[in-house]
């Protein structure tokens, strides 16, 4: 008889939880946009910070010791991964020009 004792209390809370009065269809609507907007949040928080951690970490390879990199080092590691997929980036000779001010 304890067990059913427990379980008449159990149900008891749960049902608290509920609302007593039905709510309507634009109390739903709105508690679900703020529910899927806080999911979005967070999910794009856990998203970019393991974007960050796949493309800005990385393990030194004389002391072993993991770090992030700088914005620099990630820039130049990047394109010099472009460069070396796309031949067209490659860098070609630079052009002399006879005047100072050419770029």
């Amino acid at each position: 008889m304890l067990v059913w004792e427990w379980r008449r209390i159990l149900r008891q809370k749960l049902r608290s939880f509920t609302p007593n009065k039905p709510i309507n269809y634009h109390q739903v609507s709105r508690r679900r946009i703020i529910v899927s907007f806080v999911l979005f949040f967070v999910g794009w928080k856990a998203f970019g910070y393991t974007l960050n951690d796949m493309f800005l970490w990385t393990v030194d390879e004389q002391t072993m010791q993991g770090r992030f990199l700088t914005p620099k080092e990630g820039k130049e590691r990047r394109e010099a991964f472009e460069r070396q997929q796309d031949a067209k980036l490659r860098p070609t000779a630079p052009i002399v020009s006879k005047y100072d001010l050419d770029d």
